[in-house]
């Protein structure tokens, strides 16, 4: 197996591709300078397949100095996921400021056409009002036009009834005089003496025409 292939990959979950440096890396040295291990292998927690494969691994471990060099080993197992743990946090951190700097462009643009978007909004608005304006004012000079044709017909008609009653009024002033006029020679012919029947219907035909 190449190294390069194996370097920096995750392989906690399959074992059995891991190398001498996975299991060192992890766990520490397998075994001192005397030859002896430095885990038992529950302390490593394999399945029976994976105890069958590395079994080679157990067979030579002696019980007296495993206890003590296990107990050596396993903050070094903690350390390795702390920094593990570290380096993804890390990671995290730096993949969540990434969009962040991405964002801020995108930020200006949604900024820039709200802005675009409440001038055009206000200048919808004025454009209702002024058409509302010009309604309006078509409304108000439909009804003065109106209103001056009904005055100026009312006028003329009023016009028409007193010009109307005028007329009529001198026709019947016109008769009366003719009746006072009538009377007043009627009355002279009766106080002369020469005045007879056939000139007072004289006056009386006169009067009728």
């Amino acid at each position: 197996m190449d190294k390069n292939q194996t370097k920096g990959v995750e392989l906690r979950g399959n074992p059995m591709l891991w190398r001498i440096e996975h299991w060192t890396k992890m766990m520490g040295p397998c075994a001192g300078s005397d030859g002896d291990l430095l885990f038992e292998k529950s302390s490593v927690r394999l399945t029976r397949i994976e105890e069958f494969s590395y079994g080679p691994l157990f067979s030579f471990g002696r019980k007296g100095t495993n206890r003590k060099l296990r107990t050596r080993a396993r903050p070094k197992k903690r350390a390795n996921q702390e920094l593990v743990a570290t380096e993804v946090s890390d990671s995290s951190v730096e993949k969540t400021v990434a969009p962040i700097d991405s964002v801020v462009p995108l930020l200006k643009y949604l900024d820039e056409k709200r802005e675009k978007y409440a001038v055009s909004n206000e200048l919808g608005k004025a454009d209702m009002r002024l058409q509302e304006s010009q309604r309006r004012m078509e409304k108000a000079e439909e009804a003065y036009r109106h209103l001056q044709d009904e005055t100026t017909d009312g006028l003329k008609l009023r016009l028409e009834k007193c010009l109307n009653g005028f007329a009529m009024w001198g026709l019947q002033m016109v008769k009366w005089l003719k009746l006072d006029l009538l009377k007043w020679r009627l009355m002279s012919a009766k106080t002369s003496e020469f005045a007879g029947h056939k000139q007072i219907v004289e006056l009386v035909n006169t009067f009728s025409e």
